[in-house]
């Protein structure tokens, strides 16, 4: 007998600890994630990956040789320009170039809408907040609605009374940075 408890005990235990660590990394990820680049290749030759700190920045095309690699694009709602560049420079690095010429930085604004839940106004005195029936418990018992089948009030659904999901707008400014990874001609 102690023997099955001492299982589902230490099976919990397991559930537990293995969520504990997949919120965790949930939650870095979230935190400290890093945008996605966009890659664009304009050459199919490859070329070995360098260390970020070998990758210039440029303002400007230079005037020597050199081979265009890629244009690289970084979008993000929630990440700065600081950290979009570094992860522009970190493509470009694993690209083998020897510089990015980044462009200025572009902003717009997007609508997005997220769903919430969505009470009634009535709050209290919504219909069949007391449960199911034109009034509640002890009313006329479960109505002849589309629920009634289920054991539901008329007019009574699943979600509760007068409950549901309602959209919400809302705005989020998206920042986004471009460069074009080159590699000087023999390096």
């Amino acid at each position: 007998m102690s023997g099955t408890s001492e299982v589902k005990s230490s099976m919990a235990n397991l559930f537990y600890m293995a969520f504990r660590l997949f919120t965790g990394i949930v939650a870095a990820s979230l935190l400290y994630g890093c945008s996605p680049v966009q890659v664009v290749r304009l050459t199919s030759e490859q070329f070995p990956p360098r260390k970020v700190t070998e990758v210039e920045i440029l303002d400007k095309e230079p005037a020597m040789d050199h081979l265009r690699l890629a244009e690289l694009v970084a979008s993000s709602s929630t990440s700065s320009l600081d950290d979009l560049q570094q992860d522009i420079l970190k493509k470009a690095a694993k690209l083998g170039a020897s510089a990015v010429i980044f462009s200025r930085p572009t902003s717009h604004t997007e609508q997005r809408i997220a769903q919430g839940a969505g009470y009634s106004p009535w709050g209290y005195y919504a219909p069949y907040y007391y449960g199911p029936g034109p009034h509640g418990y002890f009313g006329y018992g479960y109505g002849a609605g589309p629920f009634a089948t289920l054991g539901y009030g008329s007019m009574y659904g699943p979600w509760g009374p007068g409950w549901g999901y309602t959209s919400m707008p809302y705005t989020v400014q998206v920042r986004t940075l471009k460069g074009l990874a080159i590699r000087f001609s023999g390096s």
